[in-house]
């Protein structure tokens, strides 16, 4: 142990040593975690914007298809509807809202007649025979652009068929792969078309209600509500990265860093995968001085953890050696006091008996206080050797005894310490529990347990019950006197220690140690449990073989 005292510290300096370097490692490694939690969580945010953007313009369409339902609706009423409902200021990158009609082969002429006596130069297009034709009859804001697409037959471009069938067939909301919008004139920006159709009845279509999308003006508007742009992200029609399906591209037109993340949302009944990537500058590394704090922590915490063990070693050394020199001390006084201690007791019980039944009162009572006394100091005695020997175990000799029996005995022989103690016991045992033990462990097991109870339930019943339960045998000794606090209950059963102050409750410290270690030698168990209103329940369960 001395050479431990001496290298212990130097070995934990060692370690300390070591895991500094690693502190400082770590120090660069969690900022970089934590770049990658920020960077996660701003991904989750993008994503649920465009998600919530998408599902604002649904609801705006869906209103709108409402609307018509209910009302006349000519182009100054849904001028003025559409105004009202102020997307263009609500969501930076809105388009316009508008009504395709549906418009049968056979059906040709009259609409045009009934579109050219309010607008003369009106047209459908493009040209061509088919059946049925689709009109962009109103769009709004009826601005430049968006004047651009009154009249064109939507159905009869391929992608925006599909998305018009899909809605036609589903009733609900519809988007559209990867387009060029005609608004925009010639000019390359993708876009995306989302449709709601309108029935007369179930059966028969109307129309639809819809909105053009620019995609770069639509991911714009929903990154401009982000309040710092610390990454970029990519937008793909479909479950695949590739140029031919971007709608939107941002990656790579400034300097990004670290690995990108993706995701795919649905958008109206087509898949969109978004890719996103951390500007330059996003990861901050770990400053230096980060480091240099880290080993100069490193080092003042390796050397007071170092200083602090070389005290608790010493401290341990120290306390081993006063336990040791008090168990021996313990030890010699028991074998001290057990030589005149027998022939006191012999010689009080002789006189006792010399004297018979017509002993002076006053003198029969003197002397059997001093047997009690020298009964409890033979005890003690032996209590002394138990714990200064550690219990002779190849002393015990097993046979065949009643728990019961031996719980009454005990009980009956320390009537007179009830008594004294103020309390009334109740001993509920089966008529026979037989087990193959030492006699006089288990003796010594319930003597120390009812002993306890007397101690520490004065005035207060004990409560003493003995049965088999399922193979075992079971002891319970129950007080109600002052209990054992939680924190103390797996503590009482080391050598010398106490769950009270040794002023108001005189002993050793060893009788629950005692116990505890004849349990264990005999492969039982031994518990403490807090009395439902205060005080301890002690409960032992053997093996009967």
């Amino acid at each position: 142990m001395i050479r431990v005292a001496r290298v212990g510290p130097w070995l934990v300096a060692a370690l300390g040593a070591a895991l500094t370097g690693v502190l400082a490692m770590f120090a660069d490694r969690e900022e970089r975690l934590r770049d990658e939690h920020r960077f996660d969580e701003l991904v989750a945010g993008l994503t649920h914007n465009i998600v919530e953007h998408l599902a604002a313009h649904r609801e705006a369409l869906l209103s709108t298809r409402a609307h018509m339902k209910t009302a006349h609706v000519d182009r100054a009423s849904f001028g003025r509807y559409v105004a009202e409902l102020n997307l263009v200021g609500r969501y930076k990158g809105f388009q316009g809202i508008g009504w395709s009609e549906l418009v049968p082969k056979d059906r040709l002429a009259a609409h045009l007649e009934e579109r050219r006596a309010d607008d003369p130069a009106y047209k459908l297009w493009p040209p061509g025979e088919r059946d049925p034709y689709t009109a962009i009859v109103l769009l709004e804001p009826r601005d430049e652009r968006n004047l651009r697409a009154i009249g064109y037959d939507m159905y009869s471009e391929p992608t925006r068929r599909d998305a018009m069938d899909r809605a036609w067939r589903s009733g609900n909301p519809a988007t559209s792969g990867r387009v060029v919008l005609v608004q925009e004139g010639g000019a390359a920006d993708p876009g995306f078309l989302v449709y709601v159709p309108l029935y007369d009845a179930p059966d028969k279509l109307r129309g639809f209600v819809y909105s053009p999308f620019n995609a770069r003006r639509f991911i714009e508007g929903v990154l401009a509500a982000a309040p710092r742009r610390e990454i970029d992200l990519d937008v793909y029609d479909g479950e695949q990265v590739s140029e031919r399906d971007a709608l939107f591209r941002a990656i790579g037109a400034q300097p990004n860093e670290g690995p990108s993340r993706i995701r795919r949302i649905d958008a109206g009944g087509r898949t969109w995968t978004l890719r996103f990537a951390p500007r330059a500058g996003f990861h901050r590394k770990a400053p230096v001085r980060n480091a240099a704090w880290a080993v100069a922590f490193g080092a003042v915490a390796t050397i007071a953890l170092a200083a602090s063990m070389r005290r608790l070693v010493e401290a341990r050394l120290r306390a081993e050696d006063e336990l040791r020199a008090r168990e021996e001390f313990l030890t010699l006084a028991a074998h001290e006091l057990k030589t005149p201690l027998t022939p006191l007791r012999l010689q009080v019980q002789a006189l006792r008996r010399a004297l018979g039944k017509d002993a002076d009162p006053k003198i029969a009572r003197k002397l059997q206080a001093l047997q009690r006394s020298s009964e409890r100091l033979t005890a003690l005695v032996a209590t002394l050797l138990e714990s200064g020997e550690g219990g002779d175990a190849s002393a015990a000799a097993p046979e065949a005894v009643d728990l019961a029996e031996i719980v009454r005995d005990v009980a009956a022989r320390m009537e007179d310490t009830f008594v004294d103690a103020g309390c009334t016991v109740t001993l509920d045992a089966d008529d026979a529990v037989v087990g193959h033990w030492d006699r006089v462990r288990i003796e010594q097991v319930a003597t120390n347990l009812l002993s306890n109870a007397a101690k520490y339930g004065r005035a207060s019943p004990v409560e003493i019950g003995v049965a088999e339960r399922e193979g075992r045998a079971r002891l319970t000794v129950r007080d109600h006197g002052i209990g054992i606090a939680e924190v103390d209950r797996a503590r009482i059963f080391g050598k010398f220690e106490r769950g009270v102050s040794a002023r108001n409750y005189p002993g050793l410290g060893v009788g629950l140690w005692i116990v505890r270690r004849v349990v264990e030698r005999l492969r039982g168990t031994i518990d403490v449990e807090p009395t439902p209103g205060g005080g301890a329940t002690f409960v032992v369960q053997l093996p009967l073989g």
